[in-house]
Order: structure tokens, then C-alpha cells, then sequence
């Protein structure tokens, strides 16, 4: 039996299996450790990630909100090095879970799918004592991304780690992981900065940060609207809707092996605030970031070229909706890059519930 079989167990009988699962991760915690050598863990080591997980409040204290501190500073040698080598199989079952069939050539890996592959090893590296803030109950609040094309035969190595400042903000701490990729010649080929909000009640308070501003929450404006007020021509160029399914999140963390409960059941992502589960914000992401780097190659960019995305998740996407993703082109001669992308997610129906916005453009001269 794997992992996802255990998982569907759940949902059967969740008060039965829960216990024999949790047993399960207990037995297996003990057995193995949680140092990460590589990128696709087996079903044992699955068990013992998130039995360790499970039982973290033994070695982690309960008590970790009493030691926030605005000038806090989180442990620098908490990192991971490790060689990463695309598995075609794991590849294939991704591209076909965002539909990307016909939107990839057969040699080329999806940078968001290195995104999706670094999961595993961030939660291992999360689950050490030395790290401070509970993971389970994390969520996803923004990325940025730089790559350039990547290719399946390929291998590279995977760097990893905990950035040492916290910020916090009127919703919790918000904690950063830059992760990149080298080349064989040692050469950085994909970076990704990961932002992952832990929510908290009454986090430290700054008068003289953004924090005492954010105790009264405004009206976000969108970036089409920003572009706009800016005078820039923003011209719309595609739209596509999305559905997902009321399995889609348990589906997609049997490919990405990221089973953070809030993603599962709806009986689970309650225990952590939430009315109903919501989708991976990198599954939403993946959607429609690579649509909108088919728009670019539609628009006559360069396949070849490097290019940047800095993406903002806003609001949760509860799995069973569906989303709209709109991407519009924005024209400013001024700008060093010239013409960029801007992609807007909002729910299906109701698309002043803005899911997530973007930015995708050529890489800038001074981020290379």
C-alpha cells in the first residue's frame, strides 16, 4: 500500500484509519530519520516525515508564540544541499495533473515543477528542532521565480535553506526560503524565494514598520488597475477558467508529496482555521503561470529566454471551485524589460475574490 492509498483510507472510515495511520507514523518516526539526501522519498520515509510532524509539539515547545521577537533571528546553518536528477515518471504525472500536455516539449522539465519537487526537502528541513514555528498549518503567501529552460536529462544540485530575519505582520510570521539550482558547471540555472505565512494570534508589533498600517486593512488595488494609473497600455490577451475537483488537492500531493492537511479533507484543513480544504498554491500557480508563458510565446517571446515571475497568493482557492486566470500585456517603453505579463486568478463567478496575482516578464539585467 502507498502513501496516497493510506490517504484515501481517510476519507472511508477517518476515525479508524486516523488512528491506525497515526500509529503508523509513530512506529516509523522512531525508525528514521529526517535528513534528506534526495528529492522523492519512498512511502516509509513519507511515514516518518509526517509522523515526526505529528508528534513535533514533544521536541518542539508548545510554547513557541511566547518566544517571538520583532528582531528574532532564525538558525543560519539551517540548510540542505542535495543533487537533483528529474524523475520522468514523477515529470509525466505532473505535467498531466496541470494539463500541460502540448505546452512542453518531451526533453524540457516545467520550472514551476522544480518548485513543486523542492516541497519534500523544505518540510524535512522544517521538521528539525533547530526551526522554531509548527509547519503543519503553513500557507503559501508569495514566490518569486528566475530560470532559464531546463532540461529532463539534465543534472543539477539543489541548494536549500532557512533565511534568518522573520517578518511579521498583523496575520503571523512570515518566514523565507530561497532555494536554486546549479548546472553541472556549477552555474545557477533557477531560483526560487518561497514566502510561507504561520499564522498567530497578537504577533510583535512594530509602530515604525508597515505592521501598524496593516492593523487597518485597505482595498488592495490590482496590478492591472496600478499599471493603469501609471498611464501604461494594458491590453487583454488571454482568458481560460479552471475547475477543480473535491480531490484535486489529495491528487496533487501524491505528485508533489506535500500532504500538509489543509490541502486534504475538509475535516482536516478545519483543525487549522479553514471552512473547507484548499488547493496547493503552487498547483494554482503552475496553472497559471504556465499559461501565461504560452501567452508569451503567442505574443512572440523568446522560448529561450530568461525569465522572472514574482507571484502574490491572496486568497485561498478552495478545492471543488473553480478559478478564471486573466493575463493581460503590459506595454512600457521606459522599462528595461519592455513589455511584461500581468496575470490575475479570481474565483469563477465572483472575480472581485482575487486567488492570486502576478508578474511575468524577461529577467532584468540587474537580477542576473
Amino acid at each position: 500500500m502507498d502513501f496516497s492509498s493510506l490517504l484515501e483510507s481517510l476519507r472511508v472510515s477517518p476515525v479508524l484509519a486516523l488512528a491506525l495511520f497515526v500509529l503508523l507514523l509513530l512506529i516509523a518516526s522512531v525508525q528514521l530519520s529526517t535528513r534528506v539526501t534526495h528529492f522523492y522519498p519512498s512511502t516509509l520515509e513519507l511515514c516518518s516525515l509526517y509522523g515526526k510532524l505529528l508528534v513535533s509539539p514533544l521536541y518542539k515547545t508548545w510554547r513557541w508564540k511566547s518566544k517571538l521577537r520583532r528582531d528574532m533571528r532564525l538558525d543560519p546553518n539551517l540548510a540542505f544541499k542535495l543533487p537533483f536528477a528529474a524523475d520522468p515518471m514523477n515529470v509525466q504525472q505532473y505535467v498531466q495533473m496541470c494539463g500541460l500536455q502540448g505546452k512542453v516539449e518531451a526533453e524540457d522539465l516545467p520550472f514551476a515543477y522544480v518548485a513543486s519537487s523542492f516541497l519534500y526537502p523544505t518540510v524535512c528541513l522544517l521538521s528539525q528542532r533547530r526551526y522554531l514555528f509548527p509547519v503543519l498549518g503553513g500557507i503559501h503567501v508569495h514566490n518569486y521565480f528566475r530560470w532559464e529552460p531546463l532540461k529532463m536529462q539534465q543534472k543539477y544540485e539543489g541548494l536549500l535553506k532557512v533565511q534568518e530575519t522573520v517578518k511579521f505582520t498583523r496575520k503571523g510570521a512570515e518566514v523565507t526560503f530561497p532555494q536554486v539550482l546549479l548546472n553541472e558547471q556549477g552555474r545557477e540555472v533557477w531560483r526560487s524565494t518561497t514566502t510561507v505565512l504561520v499564522p498567530c494570534r497578537n504577533p510583535p508589533q512594530d509602530p515604525s514598520t508597515s505592521i501598524g498600517a496593516e492593523a487597518v486593512p485597505t482595498k488592495r488595488m490590482s496590478l492591472v488597475d496600478e499599471c493603469r494609473s501609471q498611464g501604461l497600455k494594458v491590453v487583454l490577451v488571454r482568458e481560460r477558467a479552471f475547475k477543480t475537483a473535491a480531490d484535486t488537492g489529495r491528487r496533487f500531493a501524491a505528485v508533489v508529496k506535500d500532504y500538509n492537511p489543509i490541502h486534504l479533507f475538509t475535516w482536516s484543513a478545519r483543525l487549522f482555521g479553514f471552512r473547507r480544504a484548499i488547493c496547493h498554491g503552487m498547483y494554482v500557480g503552475a496553472l497559471a503561470l504556465e499559461e501565461a508563458l504560452d501567452a508569451w510565446r503567442a505574443e512572440g517571446g523568446e522560448a529561450t529566454t530568461v525569465m522572472e515571475a514574482d507571484v502574490k497568493f491572496i486568497r485561498p482557492c478552495f478545492v471543488g471551485n473553480g478559478f478564471v486566470v486573466k493575463i493581460w500585456r503590459v506595454e512600457d517603453k521606459a522599462a528595461e524589460a519592455g513589455k511584461r505579463l500581468v496575470v490575475m486568478v479570481a474565483q469563477q463567478g465572483k472575480e472581485d475574490t482575487v486567488h492570486m496575482q502576478a508578474t511575468v516578464q524577461a529577467a532584468r539585467e540587474e537580477r542576473q
